[in-house]
């Protein structure tokens, strides 16, 4: 079998094919979702479970006629309108997305649903810009962790103990509601 890959996942699952419609285990369609689904929640919204299924819904009060994949849980939650495109795939993205994950353990205590964590008062970009300069390093090597295609981690562990250290150290942390948060990045 052909390996998945972010575009021909996306080619599959293009909103505009699939109008109305609402897929679970089994569609043939659910592998390419879930695929895109894990490499976009990054930042676990929604429950903890996976999605049960995916509904294909018009986006409300938009001027066109846009289409747009649902996320919906066993308890009902659903999380509408995720971009099953905005799954980075540049070098930049899977290096922040692998400093994101190596610091992953100092976020997690301070999730809750409807809420995210957010770096105030020096982003999280300029954060790890700023280890760079002091490692004296322009890039950092990043892996694919094999039993989570979607997920990168530093190739060097030594380094990643050191940005672990170095976020703790530096991140001032706080957590907003998801509106709050949009709006603070939206300001930037």
């Amino acid at each position: 079998m052909k390996r998945m890959t972010k575009t021909s996942a996306q080619r599959m699952v293009r909103p505009m094919d699939h109008r109305g419609a609402a897929v679970s285990v089994g569609h043939i369609l659910w592998p390419h979702l879930t695929y895109l689904f894990a490499r976009y929640n990054k930042r676990h919204l929604g429950p903890p479970s996976d999605p049960v299924e995916f509904i294909c819904k018009r986006v409300p009060d938009c001027a066109f006629n846009s289409w747009s994949w649902c996320a919906v849980w066993s308890d009902g939650t659903e999380l509408a309108h995720w971009s099953y495109k905005n799954v980075g795939s540049t070098y930049q993205n899977r290096e922040a997305a692998a400093a994101r994950l190596e610091v992953d353990d100092q976020i997690v205590p301070h999730r809750k649903f409807g809420h995210a964590v957010h770096h105030a008062e020096v982003p999280f970009s300029i954060l790890l810009q700023e280890f760079k300069k002091q490692q004296g390093i322009d890039k950092i090597d990043v892996s694919e962790v094999p039993e989570h295609t979607y997920e990168h981690r530093f190739v060097d562990r030594r380094l990643a103990a050191l940005w672990s250290e170095y976020h703790a150290a530096h991140a001032k942390l706080e957590v907003v509601s998801d509106a709050e948060h949009k709006d603070l990045h939206s300001a930037r």
